[in-house]
């Protein structure tokens, strides 16, 4: 939700009143939080989210993001094209990843508190971008690279339970996921 917070109420009748409230920005690659009859919950638009969105019978439209889109020559080529031991270590770094989310041990919706940057730094990374590689296009960035000093502090950007922490993986080097 960059820049300013935009709320959008709706109420209509179908069998009972029902309140709906949306809170960030109806676009690609954001993330909204949804008000419904008391419950908060986080509603998460794609990369590619069509330009329309069904939520409870109501339909809202979805702006288009205009990814930015980088074409990085001299990549170590294994990068580009790994080999079969890189695979191998492709193959974990997945499989650790869908465990530490399918985990999901803290049934707490700690991200009602809001979210903080970890740490201060350089962006190096954005949501959605993709990069291709000595000519052949990558998986588009699932997430936002923050660039600081080797040893710095690095904070939880809100509470949770850590799901995975460490790894040196083959693209993501070390990571934690906080559930």
């Amino acid at each position: 939700m960059r820049g300013s917070l935009i709320c959008l109420m709706s109420s209509f009748l179908m069998f009972e009143a029902h309140a709906l409230e949306l809170c960030g920005e109806l676009k690609q690659g954001e993330l909204v939080v949804v008000h419904d009859n008391g419950k908060t919950e986080l509603l998460a638009l794609g990369r590619d989210a069509p330009s329309t969105y069904k939520y409870k019978g109501i339909t809202f439209n979805v702006k288009k993001t205009k990814w930015d889109v980088q074409s990085i020559k001299g990549v170590a080529q294994n990068k580009v094209t790994p080999s079969k031991k890189d695979e191998v270590e492709i193959a974990r770094e997945q499989k650790d990843v869908g465990s530490a989310i399918k985990a999901n041990p803290n049934k707490e919706h700690d991200w009602q508190e809001g979210f903080m940057l970890p740490v201060d730094g350089r962006v190096s990374g954005h949501f959605g971008n993709q990069r291709i590689f000595n000519g052949v296009p990558k998986n588009p960035h699932t997430g936002t690279d923050i660039a600081a000093v080797e040893g710095t502090e690095v904070k939880a950007s809100a509470g949770g339970v850590v799901t995975l922490a460490g790894g040196n993986y083959f693209y993501s080097g070390n990571m934690v996921i906080i559930d």
